[in-house]
């Protein structure tokens, strides 16, 4: 199948008049209800009438195309379940949101649109498709009343990531940014972000590089989320006169807290560092009292206009927010949901928020504030990057 529509980009991108009236029409969608925030449509008598038309309209549409990135265990999953549930196939186009996007704008350019839906993490989300203005308004299109239900989610709020209401995140990692050797660092010797800068730490952290977009920027971005632009390029400052080895290896720096060339590390790659903790290496996070970023990692879902299969888009969004869709998800892909009564028995512990413990949403603004955040962090970090 995705030959055949590679094949008929290329074909039809060759030709002239090529029109965006092709595509066919809208999903059924509900009336609009009362906005009281959070303005998510709500439960009402007729719900189950307009999802046995959306799902009857979607069952003749056959099937639907998924940009998503790569993970070949959410996509089996998804694909068998979606298939045995409502007889729908689901086809997926497989690749990093860059490159994807690019596709994308190319067939819409042509005229051609193909398809249906993207499963991408914020940043893509945000700065890659969202510009383009190519993703519809999703609050008209949720009719389960179970997932309308803002309790069951994270915060008590339903979790759109921007404010035009375009994009929906269901997964909510916690992100780890320090870690720490455990032959050299006793558990509880950094309870605080502060602790770092304390003397004995000096010379003895490596960080990724926190001028580009990765981990090391990401804990840049938590800082200043924790205390502020101001206070948080304060932070940095004094935080330099540690002076930290700065690196773009992920490699180099997990291997050089697990031999103990340093004793604390920032900004590891967290596949990487789950790898060598498997392997016994000596090496365990750091868990800060002041909290950290929750992220959907590769879990936002946005649908796209003009969609050749809208109502079973509908219907894949829709089941895709429930406990059950959550779960399976969750379990296939190994990242907790958003939803706070999808079990986490049998993930990694590192990515599941401890109860009680502060955490902090990552936000459109915060996405947005990212090249703001990286350019201070080359001025601040100019001594170490010589």
């Amino acid at each position: 199948m995705i030959q055949k529509i590679v094949t008929m980009i290329l074909a039809l991108a060759t030709l002239s008049g090529i029109t965006a009236g092709c595509a066919p029409g809208s999903p059924v969608t509900p009336q609009p209800t009362a906005t009281t925030p959070p303005r998510v449509v709500s439960p009402r008598t007729g719900w189950e009438e307009r999802w046995e038309k959306t799902l009857l309209a979607a069952k003749k549409e056959k099937s639907a195309l998924v940009y998503m990135a790569p993970s070949p265990e959410t996509q089996r999953a998804l694909t068998e379940t979606f298939k045995q549930k409502f007889d729908i196939d689901l086809e997926f186009i497989i690749g990093r949101g860059a490159v994807l996007g690019e596709r994308i704008f190319a067939e819409r350019r042509a005229g051609l649109f193909l398809g249906d839906v993207v499963i991408q993490g914020n940043t893509v989300q945000l700065l890659t498709f969202k510009p383009k203005d190519v993703q519809e308004k999703l609050e008209p299109l949720l009719i389960l009343p179970e997932i309308a239900d803002p309790n069951v989610w994270l915060g008590g709020r339903f979790p759109f990531l921007d404010r035009d209401r375009t994009i929906i995140y269901f997964f909510a990692s916690m992100r780890n940014y320090v870690g720490r050797n455990t032959e050299l660092v006793k558990d509880g010797e950094v309870k605080s972000i502060n602790d770092l800068l304390q003397p004995r730490w000096k010379g003895q952290i490596i960080m990724f590089d926190p001028t580009i977009p990765g981990s090391g920027s990401g804990w840049y971005s938590l800082v200043y989320g924790i205390s502020g632009k101001e206070k948080g390029a304060d932070y940095m400052r004094q935080f330099v006169k540690q002076e930290p080895v700065i690196t773009r290896d992920d490699r180099m720096i997990v291997e050089g807290l697990a031999r103990g060339k340093y004793k604390l590390g920032i900004g590891l790659l967290e596949g990487l560092f789950t790898e060598f903790r498997r392997n016994g290496a000596p090496i365990e996070w750091v868990r800060t009292m002041e909290g950290n970023f929750l992220a959907p990692s590769m879990g936002d879902i946005s649908i796209l206009k003009n969609a050749p299969h809208p109502n079973a888009a509908t219907v894949l969004l829709n089941w895709l927010l429930t406990r059950e869709g959550q779960t399976i998800v969750s379990r296939a892909s190994g990242t907790p949901s958003a939803r706070t009564d999808v079990p986490t028995a049998g993930l990694d512990p590192a990515g599941v928020l401890p109860p009680g413990e502060k955490f902090y949403l990552e936000t459109e603004e915060d996405v947005l504030l990212k090249d703001e955040l990286m350019a201070r962090a080359r001025e601040i970090f100019a001594p170490l990057l010589k």
